[in-house]
């Protein structure tokens, strides 16, 4: 078992998991459009990302397998800022 950090709160997860699978199962949930399980995970929709203290990137959960140790943190106001951003690039090229 690996023991990781989401907001401050500790959790023990399964290691080969993501951080999206880990992250499904809490109330620290994070938007993805573009995870389906019949495919393989290509971080398209960038919705999902997160900070990871040491990481100097947010990064995206469905392609970011859990480490032990990890601190995430998943609303902090630099991260709702870039899925706002995030959000507003893919609705401007909908269509009508």
């Amino acid at each position: 078992m690996l023991q990781v950090t989401i907001n401050g709160q500790s959790r023990r997860c399964e290691p080969g998991q993501t951080v999206l699978a880990l992250l499904r199962g809490t109330a620290d949930q994070v938007p993805a459009l573009c995870d389906d399980p019949r495919l393989a995970p290509i971080g398209g929709c960038r919705l999902c990302i997160v900070e990871i203290k040491g990481q100097s990137r947010p990064v995206a959960t469905c392609t970011t397998l859990v480490a032990d140790g990890m601190e995430i943190l998943t609303h902090t106001t630099e991260i709702e800022h870039l899925r706002r951003t995030q959000v507003r690039l893919l609705a401007r090229d909908y269509p009508k």
